[in-house]
Parts: C-alpha cells; sequence; structure tokens
C-alpha cells in the first residue's frame, strides 16, 4: 500500500502541466513577472488564454507563469512552485523590475498567505479574482498593493461578500482615489469562470451563476483593467496618471453596482460593515439606547474587550423604523397620524446578564394619550440577528447577511393602548 502511494505521489509531481508565455514582441517599458496562481481543481491550461490577454492589453514585457500545485491546490508547495516558476522564467531571459501575484479562488487565498507571510516584501503587488481580501488581512500592512478583480455573476464568491471588502477597502478609506492601495473592481457579465477557460471543475459547475459575456470577450476585459493596474503602479508621467484614473473609474463604476446592497446591509445592522454595539457599554453616542430593566439574573457580565468602536452598530435601522411599525399596525386606526420613535439594540435575547427587554418610556407605563392622533410613543426593541456559521470561514460562498431576526417587541396590545 506504501509503495502505491509513493508511486502514485510520484506519478503526480512527474505529470506537471506548469508553463511559461514570454512577453510578445514589440512591447516595451518595465520588464513584469506575472504568477498566475490556480484555483482549486482548476486546470493550469485553462489560464493561458487570461494570461495571453493581459499581454496583449499591456505595454509592458509581461512574463506569464502558470505553474501546477500538487493536486491542483495551491496551498501545496506554494513556496516552491512560485519560486522554481521565477527561476524558469529567469533562465529564459527574464529581468524582471516588478514581480506581481495573480491569484483565482482558492489560489488568491494562498497569495494572501503567502504574500503575508514567507513571502512577505518579495512580491510588488497582487490581483485576486474570483476571491477578496480575507478579514483576517483587513487591517493588515503586510500584503502588497492588491487589487480584487471579480465578476458581477460570481457563484462562488457573492457579490455581497465583494460589498463588504469595498465598504472597507474604499468607502471607509474616502473613496475611489484614495483606495488606490486595495481597489475592488466588479466586470459585468462576467462570472467565477471568466478567470479561466475549458471545463467547468465540479464545484464550479454547480454553483456559478452564467456568465452573460463571452469567453474571448471576458479575458478582454480582464486584461484592460489588470494593464492598467500595472500601469498604474509601475508606469511614469502621464501615462501612469490617465491609468490610475481609469482604475478609479472603475472602482466608481463598481461603487454605482454596489451601492443599493451596501444600503441594505446597512439597514439591516450587517455586523462585518460596522461591528455592533453593546448597549450595556455605550461607546456611539448617537445610538442613545436607554437600559431596561437594568437588572441581572446573576452579577452582571463585565464590558467586552476590546470595547466596540465609536461608529459600531446601534442596532437594526429595519427592525426600528420598518418591523416595529409593522408590529404596532397604527394604519386604519384612531393613532394613524402618531409617530412611533423606536430604538433596537442588538443583544443575544436569552441573555440575563442583565436582561434586555424591549419597553415603551413614552407615554408613561400605566398612562395613554390623550389623543391618539397626536400621541407621540416611545419605545425600545431588542434583536439577534442569526448569521450562517459557515461564513467565519470567509469563503464567499455561503450568504453573508443575516438568515433571520429574533427580535424582542412590545405587542400591538401594548402599543395601541
Amino acid at each position: 500500500m506504501r509503495f502505491l502511494l509513493a508511486s502514485a505521489l510520484l506519478l503526480l509531481a512527474c505529470a506537471d502541466d506548469s508553463f511559461y508565455l514570454p512577453p510578445l514582441e514589440g512591447k516595451q517599458g518595465p520588464e513584469v513577472a506575472l504568477i498566475l496562481v490556480q484555483g482549486a481543481s482548476s486546470p493550469v491550461a485553462g489560464y493561458k488564454p487570461v494570461g495571453l490577454a493581459i499581454q496583449q492589453a499591456s505595454s509592458f514585457k509581461v512574463w506569464v507563469g502558470v505553474p501546477q500545485h500538487l493536486f491542483d491546490i495551491a496551498e501545496f508547495q506554494f513556496d516552491s512552485k512560485v519560486d522554481s516558476m521565477l527561476k524558469e522564467m529567469e533562465k529564459a531571459g527574464m529581468q524582471a523590475d516588478h514581480k506581481v501575484l495573480m491569484g483565482h479562488s482558492l489560489g488568491a487565498v494562498g497569495c494572501q498567505y503567502y504574500g503575508a507571510g514567507s513571502g512577505q516584501g518579495k512580491v510588488d503587488a497582487m490581483v485576486l479574482t474570483g476571491s477578496a481580501v480575507l478579514r483576517k488581512y483587513r487591517d493588515s500592512t503586510k500584503l502588497p498593493p492588491t487589487l480584487t478583480l471579480d465578476g458581477d455573476l460570481d457563484g462562488l464568491l457573492r457579490i455581497t461578500r465583494q460589498a463588504e471588502g469595498y465598504f472597507h477597502q474604499v468607502v471607509k478609506v474616502g473613496g475611489a482615489a484614495a483606495g488606490m492601495d486595495r481597489p475592488v473592481v466588479l466586470l459585468e457579465g462576467l462570472n467565477h469562470w471568466s478567470f479561466s477557460s475549458g471545463d467547468l471543475p465540479s464545484n464550479v459547475k454547480k454553483n456559478d451563476i452564467r456568465a452573460e459575456v463571452s469567453v474571448e470577450a471576458g479575458h478582454a476585459m480582464i486584461g484592460q483593467v489588470v494593464s492598467d493596474y500595472f500601469t498604474s503602479l509601475f508606469g511614469s508621467g502621464s501615462i501612469k496618471e490617465a491609468a490610475q484614473q481609469k482604475i478609479v473609474d472603475a472602482v466608481k463604476k463598481t461603487g454605482e453596482i454596489l451601492d443599493p446592497l451596501l444600503a441594505a446591509m446597512h439597514l439591516e445592522g450587517y455586523h462585518y460593515l460596522n461591528p455592533p454595539c453593546n448597549s450595556d457599554f455605550p461607546t456611539n453616542p448617537t445610538c442613545q439606547y436607554p437600559k431596561y430593566p437594568d437588572k441581572s439574573l446573576l452579577p452582571p457580565a463585565g464590558p467586552p474587550k476590546p470595547l466596540p468602536p465609536a461608529d459600531c452598530t446601534c442596532g437594526s435601522e429595519w427592525v426600528a423604523s420598518v418591523a416595529a411599525n409593522i408590529v404596532a399596525g397604527f394604519e386604519q386606526t384612531p393613532a394613524a397620524q402618531s409617530k412611533l420613535v423606536s430604538k433596537d439594540a442588538f443583544h443575544d435575547v436569552s441573555d440575563v446578564r442583565p436582561f434586555h427587554l424591549p419597553h415603551i418610556f413614552e407615554p408613561k407605563p400605566g398612562t395613554a394619550c390623550t389623543d391618539p392622533a397626536k400621541c407621540y410613543i416611545n419605545a425600545t426593541t431588542v434583536s439577534m440577528p442569526i448569521y450562517d456559521f459557515k461564513d467565519d470561514f470567509d469563503f464567499g460562498l455561503w450568504p453573508v447577511t443575516a438568515s433571520e431576526f429574533r427580535t424582542k417587541f412590545k405587542s400591538r396590545e401594548a402599543l395601541q393602548q
């Protein structure tokens, strides 16, 4: 059995389909070594057309190396495969001024592990396709400048996960022009497999969305954006400035695609945009959420470490502004013109240290408005969003937003009395 296993591994090692593409003739400017890292179960031959499209779009001398990893999984032999491919291209005459890693799907995850680990400082830039900057590296300074490039029809890396990345890498840093260190670009009509070619791996066949752009047209779009990104980093003068503006414009266009999604995620109070506040230990001065009943079954829990930031999310705006009004049901009642002001807070609804219960603060409990049409009602709710635990792996395949809210409301009877 051991002999058979060793023989099988030897055969796999010998059956290496790694290849490289030398620069096209007539190209000028810097010499760039681009290592394309395959996705899981994605044959390396499928990346030849997209590599050629990048060479055709770029004015630089771009060497494209595509190493095949053991079992077609980039996490195996990552360092040695990158090093051996660079050495092979150097033997063929490459004198690269810059080195770039471009990973697809799981290969892009491997690029980040490498870029922040053993390969830190060895590459000048990265391009992540069918992937995103991992949450663990969101605030890390270890990664080089990194372009996230994906299709809006990617069925394995959901567009909602790209919206999350766009919020942190572009919106929170001041917009498209300020987010050039980690720009996010979505190409309309492309899917997960648009970044490769050939027969679909089983996981792609099962989960991907049908592309609306031909393989050839998609590769040309990818080639142009990657070329612009190279020039924005490694070019000079007016050509560099023009390429930077193209990337900024592409990021802005991506923002237009993602704005409705981000608005919905903010309305939900999605926990990976801004983290949820803890109303027992308020840090966001805009929340103003009153404690009730401010009692505990046992000694109350201490403050979280660290405390939520000052821009944490108070609660679900959807619960406060939509669901609370649905529960109240004031339409077609004498209180139809009344005003309900509701505030929501995020807590585990089973928490007893302390208790968190909904409450009506105005009118004072036990009293009612003399004129229902002019009534002002000040109430609170408590919400517990439920997220898919599989999203903790940060693969982008599973839903990222809440599948349900477990919310404590005051009853319709209490609100209408």
